[in-house]
């Protein structure tokens, strides 16, 4: 699997869809090719019939997703921008899944790696794995649902100190507090996923779609939009630019407020 060159690789097995990120060299970081990898995966696991459940997890033992690829994506998206293109949708934003989605954290989940799992149904994670939301120290905000979904999952002040500290915490305390469902070894990581999905699957996948869709259907849409409305005004912020330029040149940001 590892010797593929494209960014999520896909592969089906017993009616489950595995989606995996693959740019272990990059901490399988979230650019352009990526996302557009994950709009077709998430297409297909909804669209085919034959497919019951999905599984997203990453090459590697070490990192899950660093998150956005500063070096690549701000510059990607301007330009995709310029063309009229707009971001590829996936489970983050704008595409919602039928099937329940399980997602296997098997290293640190850092920003959009983080709201990715966020976005799942269900987590496992391995007990090394760290979880972190640092947009903040580099301007930003969370832009992949985290401000509506993680409080959800652990609370108002538990998310507010992740999001604004950006401090990452151990699998064992995001057990602790909800985030996530189960801690494994390393080792065991693959087990659990086969034991999961096949717990999943004993359920009537029409009943268990059913559920799913009245469960999301709770969804605050509002927040949705008014964490998209704050992305867009921070954006334009001139900390917004200094944040990835500092992260480049490997300096510490200088914030000015504006």
């Amino acid at each position: 699997m590892t010797a593929s060159s494209e960014p999520v690789i896909v592969t089906e097995r017993d009616r489950t869809l595995h989606i995996c990120l693959n740019r272990p060299t990059a901490g399988n970081a979230l650019n352009w090719a990526t996302l557009e990898g994950l709009h077709r995966a998430f297409t297909v696991l909804n669209d085919e019939e034959r497919l019951w459940a999905g599984v997203l997890t990453a090459t590697g033992d070490t990192t899950f997703c660093a998150g956005a690829d500063l070096k690549t994506l701000p510059q990607e998206v301007a330009a995709k921008q310029a063309e009229g293109i707009p971001l590829p949708e996936t489970i983050m934003h704008g595409l919602r899944i039928r099937k329940p989605l399980l997602c296997a954290i098997n290293g640190d989940a850092y920003g959009g790696g983080l709201e990715l799992a966020l976005a799942c149904d269900m987590r496992l994670a391995s007990e090394h794995a760290r979880l972190a939301l640092p947009e903040a120290r580099v301007g930003m905000i969370p832009a992949g649902g985290a401000t509506y979904r993680l409080p959800q999952l652990v609370g108002k002040g538990r998310a507010l100190r992740m999001m604004i500290a950006g401090e990452p915490i151990t699998a064992a305390e995001a057990l602790t507090w909800g985030l996530v469902d189960r801690v494994v070894t390393k080792g065991e990581l693959g087990s659990a996923i086969e034991e999961w999905t096949e717990m999943i699957l004993r359920s009537a996948p029409l009943a268990v779609q059913a559920i799913k869709e009245l469960v999301d259907g709770s969804d605050n849409k509002e927040a949705h939009h008014a964490e998209a409305a704050a992305i867009a005004r921070i954006q334009r912020t001139a900390d917004a630019a200094e944040g990835p330029r500092a992260f480049r040149e490997r300096r510490k940001p200088t914030w000015c407020g504006r």
